[in-house]
């Protein structure tokens, strides 16, 4: 009898730990900040701004108006990012006169619920509304970086967006995650799937040197888009996870004063065109 305990109570331990690794691994993948964002010093052009998600949230991200002549980029940061650390980075693009909407998922920066895939899709469709009435009608550039790549890609597969750019972007969680628990990820955020269900034009760009994200995830990305849309890989030689985004910045200013230039000596842009999607690389 005292064996047949013992073996109940090792049972009883393994399926607890199976149990438990779902959420464990959903710990990896969103490591939310969690100073509230009324609580960070922001840049004075910033204002809070709050959302509604469909299943009710009140969620708090950041807006930074445009110059009348610029459009509005729309911000989907990585895992262990915030809001404030987005509006950060791309500091010298918002100074450059681009509007900035720094969206913030439930769970991160004070904001209420917990973070998981589906809630992201929520969080997502809710900022998109509000960035589509701030915009008035102007270009609207939906920007995903890391996990926020993801989460813009499952955006573009539910609304037709003015252009699509991500950012050190991986194929899926489960190619990352060791395979003896992938059968448990429950937030596998398949961008190789997505990517193929995309109808905006789609840039895929990465840095040759990320640390975080190898990178022949963006090329695997890439390769598994497959119809004629303007887009194309851009690779960045010698950048890391958070490459220089002004690289960026100029190529997309280049593309709408009508020119088809080196954007600087890295990337040789061509956007906003007829042209069919292709690989574009220095």
């Amino acid at each position: 009898m005292k064996t047949l305990w013992i073996a109940l109570a090792a049972l009883l331990t393994i399926g607890a730990i199976v149990a438990a690794i779902p959420f464990i691994i959903r710990g990896v993948i969103f490591q939310p900040p969690t100073v509230p964002l009324k609580q960070i010093r922001l840049p004075a052009e910033a204002k809070l701004i709050e959302v509604k998600t469909a299943d009710g949230l009140d969620l708090v991200g950041l807006f930074i108006e445009p110059k009348p002549e610029k459009p509005i980029i729309l911000l989907f940061h990585g895992n262990a990012y915030g809001a404030a650390d987005a509006a950060a980075w791309f500091r010298q693009v918002t100074d450059a006169g681009y509007g900035l909407i720094a969206a913030e998922y439930r769970g991160y920066s004070g904001n209420p619920g917990r973070p998981s895939q589906a809630g992201a899709a929520q969080d997502a469709d809710a900022f998109l509304a509000y960035a589509k009435r701030a915009s008035g009608g102007r270009s609207l550039i939906v920007i995903g970086h890391s996990l926020g790549g993801g989460v813009a890609l499952d955006l573009s597969t539910r609304y037709k967006l003015d252009l699509l750019i991500t950012i050190g972007t991986f194929t899926g969680i489960k190619p990352l995650a060791p395979s003896l628990v992938r059968a448990l990820v429950r937030d596998p955020f398949d961008n190789k799937t997505a990517v193929q269900n995309t109808d905006e034009p789609v840039y895929i760009v990465h840095g040759t040197q990320d640390e975080v994200i190898p990178f022949d995830h963006a090329q695997s990305l890439y390769a598994a888009v497959t119809s004629n849309r303007v887009g194309g890989l851009i690779t960045l030689p010698g950048e890391m996870h958070q490459p220089d985004i002004m690289k960026i910045l100029r190529a997309l200013e280049i593309a709408e004063a009508g020119r088809d230039e080196k954007a600087d000596p890295n990337i040789l842009f061509k956007l906003f065109t007829s042209a069919p999607l292709d690989a574009i690389t220095s």
